[in-house]
């Protein structure tokens, strides 16, 4: 084997690590995208959930003081 040949491996080896670490920092990122995508949504869902909740005890409230005020 002459010198080339070796210069020529260790170039492609240096490239292919390169690309590797490349492909690992996106597959990281991505997976931090998604756990804070789920977050959000779990949040979103808990706040509209907590509306809900508040608007049909609010309403719960008004019809038992109706009931009271009309009851004979």
């Amino acid at each position: 084997m002459n010198m080339n040949t070796v210069y020529i491996m260790l170039g492609f080896i240096f490239v292919y690590t390169m690309i590797a670490n490349a492909r690992d920092k996106i597959k990281s990122v991505m997976k931090r995208a998604k756990r804070h995508l789920k977050d959000c949504k779990a949040q979103l869902i808990k706040k509209e959930l907590e509306k809900v909740i508040n608007f049909s005890q609010d309403d719960a409230f008004n019809i038992a003081e109706i009931k009271k005020k009309h009851t004979f």
